[in-house]
């Protein structure tokens, strides 16, 4: 268990559901997209290096302290990776309000999220506390 920064804990209790703290981007690439089942495989494979991300957010009873971050014994990748597709015809207008629709969701106390729109896309999300 890790407490929060003070600057961390800061933007985590800015969040409201006003003030979303939240970071997100949409990054378009060519060529033949990628089977789901790889995107998600590529992740899993990456995640020891990133441990943040297989944490959640533990409050401290009356906020008497900075939240900690503690490991997610229920991880689950595919609660964080997403498949999704754009209605057609599928251009940039379409993509465009997927990710609104997307990043205009809260995050819960996991700290990030990630869509796989139709493909060549992805968007993901970070909560604005991730170190």
């Amino acid at each position: 268990m890790e407490r929060m920064s003070a600057l961390d804990a800061g933007f985590f209790f800015m969040e409201h559901d006003n003030v979303p703290m939240l970071v997100g981007s949409v990054a378009v690439f060519e060529g033949p997209p990628p089977a789901y089942g790889d995107v998600v495989r590529l992740l899993v494979s990456k995640l020891p290096q990133v441990p943040r991300y297989r944490q959640r957010v533990r409050t401290v009873p009356l906020h008497l302290g900075r939240p900690a971050w503690i490991d997610d014994e229920h991880f689950e990748v595919l609660y964080h990776v997403r498949h999704t597709a754009v209605p057609g015809p599928g251009g940039a207008e379409q993509l465009r309000n997927l990710a609104g629709r997307v990043f205009a969701q809260r995050l819960d106390l996991a700290s990030w999220q990630g869509s796989r729109p139709a493909p060549p896309a992805a968007s993901p999300a970070l909560r604005s506390c991730l170190p």
